[in-house]
């Protein structure tokens, strides 16, 4: 077998900025080396293989065989995980954790990735309202600008973080520097 790597990425036009996408720091494999098709096609997550690897939106992502990437590289707006693989209810209260890859809900032919199984149940007891709400916080994000009042940045160690850079956001009233709220990784299995 030979190893597959895409490196005229994003030809679809549709990409998500690297800093968006949650990758393993250990790794640097998007959702933890998990194939994002196999969700859809096995209806289980697996782990991808070395030899199946595809750069997209800056990032490596892993796939079980050939039909899967191929797959993927076609059409990746339907494959990869919404929000990037980020818990998709706490996009809801505009905030980052990182999705478990092994905690998901396929909803209307896309991936959704949570930090826990309570996290999940909740954000299906209506899902509609939870990811209207979830996109426009999602937006935002992507949008933003230097100017923008909160910025998004990661830290490898301890997964995502969002920082108050820019706006004052992130002092308290009495000027003093608020402390990082640090979201780890979920080590969550169904």
């Amino acid at each position: 077998m030979t190893t597959a790597r895409c490196a005229a990425e994003d030809s679809g036009g549709y990409s998500i900025p690297q800093r968006f996408v949650l990758v393993d720091p250990a790794t640097g494999l998007a959702i933890g080396g998990y194939d994002p098709v196999a969700y859809f096609v096995d209806r289980r997550p697996r782990l991808g293989k070395p030899h199946f690897e595809l750069l997209w939106s800056q990032t490596i992502w892993r796939f079980v065989n050939e039909g899967n990437m191929a797959a993927f590289k076609d059409t990746p707006e339907i494959y990869a995980p919404q929000f990037g693989g980020h818990d998709a209810r706490a996009m809801v209260d505009n905030s980052l954790a990182s999705g478990d890859p092994s905690v998901w809900a396929i909803y209307h032919q896309r991936l959704y990735l949570f930090y826990s199984p309570a996290r999940r149940f909740f954000w299906l007891v209506t899902p509609e309202r939870h990811i209207r709400q979830a996109k426009e916080k999602w937006d935002k994000r992507l949008n933003f600008t230097l100017g923008d009042r909160r910025a998004l940045t990661c830290c490898p160690q301890t997964g995502c973080e969002d920082s108050g850079r820019g706006s004052g956001r992130g002092k308290l009233p009495d000027g003093r520097r608020r402390p990082r709220r640090r979201l780890g990784t979920a080590g969550v299995s169904v």
